[in-house]
């Protein structure tokens, strides 16, 4: 389901909103051409951006990383309020990408004064107190192919692409991306596990590379309130195995909880720390925002 009048999709295509039909898009786009382009995805909540603060933070880094200009990312907050108004949604995901713009003819060096293609829409999603439980999701392990700049939020992402369609091929839900014997992320999330008490997540400034997830950055935060131990480390494969709980988290579904890896089954799906995570987080969003908790 997404924002639609009369079956229309509507859209944000450089600077207004229209139906999707009106948008065109050039076949010299540069996004096109060679998926140069960066993007995020917002969760609101009543309204209320996700961790906007870090998305327009992670967004501008992204744009820099690329040397994209032409656009600022503060103007992600004028854009989002503009979408949620015309769909007259309040709990939605919003999805941006912003590419260096069109080139022509086809070339690999881009020309530094052209003028960005900004692409964004809104859809529909459940309110912060529907998400009561962790999701329970199945993972596979795959071989981590990707560049090493993951902290860039690039629209480059074929590699994730075959990672989740080999998932599904083998009817799981997920791809974990694994380089060296250590774990990553997931194709479309971050990863987490509990031992023995101890809740831990890979690093974001060794290998392999993974994205700084803003979801994975507000759990960081309230992680100490829930479980004895907080490391932020590499994590082995092994370690992903043998856990007494594996959780993923991503922007949409706030965080789900994993029952099966590869082979190995988890015990614990949804777990004590899964469960306790995703109500601790809850609380911290209603508490920091203007979020109902529960339904009215």
């Amino acid at each position: 389901m997404c924002t639609r009048y009369d079956g229309v999709m509507r859209i944000w295509f450089n600077g207004q909103i229209m139906d999707e039909a009106e948008a065109r898009v050039s076949p010299f786009d540069r996004g096109f051409l060679f998926g140069d382009g960066v993007y995020e995805g917002i969760r609101f909540f009543n309204r209320v951006g996700v961790g906007m603060d870090l998305h327009v933070s992670r967004l501008a880094k992204s744009l820099e990383g690329t040397g994209i200009g032409g656009f600022e990312a503060t103007d992600l907050h004028e854009i989002c309020a503009a979408l949620l108004e015309d769909g007259r949604l309040d709990d939605a995901m919003i999805y941006f990408q912003i590419t260096r713009g069109v080139q022509i003819p086809r070339n690999h060096h881009p020309n530094p004064s052209m003028t960005p293609t900004v692409f964004a829409y809104a859809t529909p999603a459940p309110a912060l107190h529907e998400l009561d439980r962790p999701n329970v999701k199945t993972c596979i392990t795959t071989e981590d192919i990707r560049w090493r700049h993951c902290e860039i939020k690039c629209i480059s992402l074929l590699a994730n692409i075959l990672g989740i369609g080999e998932a599904r091929d083998r009817e799981y839900d997920e791809s974990i991306f694994v380089r060296d014997g250590f774990v990553g992320e997931g194709a479309m999330t971050n990863v987490f596990v509990a031992i023995d008490g101890t809740l831990i997540t890979p690093t974001t400034n060794e290998d392999p590379p993974i994205l700084h997830g803003v979801t994975r950055t507000l759990l960081l935060e309230v992680a100490p309130h829930v479980v004895e131990r907080v490391e932020v480390r590499r994590l082995s494969i092994e370690e992903l195995r043998n856990a007494d709980e594996v959780m993923i988290t991503s922007s949409r579904r706030l965080l789900d909880s994993v029952r099966l890896v590869d082979d190995q089954a988890i015990d614990a799906a949804p777990g004590p720390v899964a469960i306790a995570l995703l109500a601790k987080l809850k609380v911290h969003l209603a508490e920091t925002s203007d979020i109902a908790l529960h339904s009215s």
